[in-house]
């Protein structure tokens, strides 16, 4: 397995753990950088709770785009728990 695929099936077994995706989307992309970056983004098909905020993905079952993302923003000690969940499942 190649270095892309071994870090992928990691990230998604961590995020399957953590939120329990419906399904998982890929962007690679390089625009203005000079190099590539990855997005891995879990899609959710309803609300889902966390760190007592609820997720929703508006943009279900569609190709993911920056609209669809989280409406309102979020608290930083709500991203270090997303985080520090992420973390403790890789």
């Amino acid at each position: 397995m190649g270095g892309f695929a071994h870090v992928a099936k990691d990230v998604e077994k961590a995020l399957k753990q953590s939120f329990s995706y419906d399904k998982i989307n890929y962007q690679i992309l390089m625009m203005k950088d000079k190099h590539t970056h990855f997005h891995i983004v879990p899609r959710y098909s309803g609300p889902r709770n966390f760190a007592g905020t609820i997720w929703t993905d508006d943009g279900w079952p569609h190709i993911f785009t920056s609209k669809a993302r989280h409406k309102d923003p979020v608290e930083q000690d709500v991203l270090q728990q997303v985080k520090e969940e992420i973390i403790k499942n890789l």
